[in-house]
């Protein structure tokens, strides 16, 4: 039982770091003008991880039409 729950937090943890590792790689692109650090795209990258989610979760919805 409680492995189960850890392993359930361990993967919502690692979803979590994919998508603001995405987020981040976004930003850096994004920003290639400024020059900015890796450090500043995480930094960046973590204020928008929750709306790329969201626009994720939408995408194939809205792709296939249901």
């Amino acid at each position: 039982m409680v492995a189960g729950a850890v392993l359930l937090l361990v993967a919502l943890v690692m979803v979590v770091v994919q998508i603001w590792g995405q987020v981040a790689l976004l930003c850096a692109v994004r920003d290639t003008q400024e020059n900015i650090s890796v450090g500043e795209a995480y930094h960046r990258g973590w204020d928008l991880w929750l709306p790329y989610l969201g626009v994720a979760i939408l995408e194939p919805l809205i792709v296939t039409g249901k």
